[in-house]
């Protein structure tokens, strides 16, 4: 791309038909990081879910179809609502223990 060869265009085209196995996808998430095989699997086991809620007379929670998984933002964002949440315990509790103590639990969060 660098050297002119490849537009950002051609680049954005060839990375969105990258196959579901290729570590770019894998890292990505989402529904495109599922190959055929993982696809029909989920899809079998919810159908099958849906039967056994059927012929145990619809009761209870009726099954869920599978939730897709989480794209790179997603996960993204929640480690960082997670390091925020961490570092505001951290911030009400650390004064309750000894200076040494509560500086080595500081340095291991940087």
């Amino acid at each position: 791309m660098w050297r002119g060869t490849l537009t950002p265009r051609k680049v954005g085209v060839l990375l969105r038909h990258l196959p579901p196995e290729s570590a770019v996808m894998r890292a990505e998430g989402g529904e495109g990081s599922l190959t055929l095989g993982e696809r029909l699997a989920r899809q079998q086991l919810h159908a099958m879910q849906l039967r056994i809620y059927q012929a145990a007379g619809s009761k209870g929670t009726k099954p869920q179809h599978p939730k897709d998984p989480p794209t790179y933002w997603e996960r993204r964002q929640e480690q960082q609502q997670l390091s925020a949440r961490t570092n505001a315990y951290l911030d009400r509790h650390l004064s309750r223990l000894p200076a040494n103590v509560a500086e080595k639990i500081r340095a291991q969060q940087r």
